[in-house]
C-alpha cells in the first residue's frame, strides 16, 4: 500500500525516466505505477520533478506460440499441416485490457488472424482483458506453401485496435516453420543373389 503525508498527486506519470508529480504537497512516502508499468517509490517530494530512486518492474506476460505442438523452429513438407496453438500467462498484467495479435509472415506476404480467419495485412485478432491460455488451438493451415513462415503472437496494453510498439506496452513470442517439397521415399529393391540363392537389398 501507500503511506504518505499531504494530498495525493493529481497526475502521476513518467517521462524519460523522471517521475512527474503535479499539484502535490510534501510526502513522507509514496508508491505507485508509472505509465511504463514500473512500481516506483518516492520520499519527501514537492510538486514538480523528481528522480526515481527505486523501481521494481512488473512481471511481463509470458507468451508462447507453438506449431504442431512445439515452440521450436521446425521443418515440415507441403503435404503436412501447420497447426497453431497459443499459451499466455498474464502474471502482473492479469485482467488488463489489451489488443491481441496473431500475425504471420508467409512466402506470399503478411497475414493476420481475425475473427473471420486469415486476412492479408495487419489486423487485430481481438480486444479483451489478458487471461490465461494453455495450448489453445486457434488456427490450421492445411496445405502450406513451400518456403519460410514466421508466426508472431503479441499483446499490447493499449486496447485501440492499433499496433502500439512502445517499450513496456507490447509483448511478443515468435516461432518459425520451414516448408519443403514432399519427396516420396525411393522404393527398396530386393534382388535375388543367383550364386547363393538368398536375397539382398540393393
Amino acid at each position: 500500500g501507500s503511506s504518505y503525508e499531504g494530498s495525493l498527486p493529481h497526475v502521476f506519470s513518467s517521462r524519460n525516466g523522471v517521475v512527474i508529480i503535479e499539484d502535490a504537497e510534501q510526502y513522507q512516502w509514496y508508491s505507485g505505477i508509472n505509465d511504463h508499468g514500473d512500481i516506483v517509490f518516492t520520499s519527501n517530494v514537492n510538486a514538480g520533478h523528481m528522480e526515481i530512486f527505486m523501481a521494481s518492474p512488473m512481471k511481463p506476460p509470458a507468451l508462447k506460440v507453438k506449431v504442431n505442438g512445439t515452440e521450436s523452429p521446425i521443418t515440415i513438407t507441403d503435404r503436412d499441416r501447420i497447426e497453431i496453438s497459443l499459451s499466455l500467462d498474464p502474471l502482473d498484467y492479469t485482467d488488463r485490457n489489451a489488443d491481441w495479435w496473431l500475425m504471420m509472415k508467409a512466402p506470399n506476404g503478411y497475414f493476420s488472424m481475425t475473427k473471420g480467419g486469415w486476412r492479408r495485412n495487419v489486423y487485430v485478432f481481438r480486444g479483451a482483458p489478458l487471461t490465461a491460455l494453455t495450448d489453445k488451438a486457434v488456427a490450421v493451415i492445411p496445405r502450406p506453401m513451400i518456403g519460410k513462415y514466421t508466426l508472431y503472437f503479441c499483446v499490447d496494453t493499449i486496447m485501440d485496435g492499433m499496433l502500439d510498439l512502445g517499450a513496456g506496452r507490447m509483448f511478443c513470442d515468435t516461432t518459425e516453420v520451414n516448408v519443403v517439397r514432399y519427396e516420396p521415399r525411393k522404393p527398396v529393391v530386393v534382388a535375388k543373389n543367383p550364386k547363393v540363392g538368398d536375397q539382398k537389398v540393393v
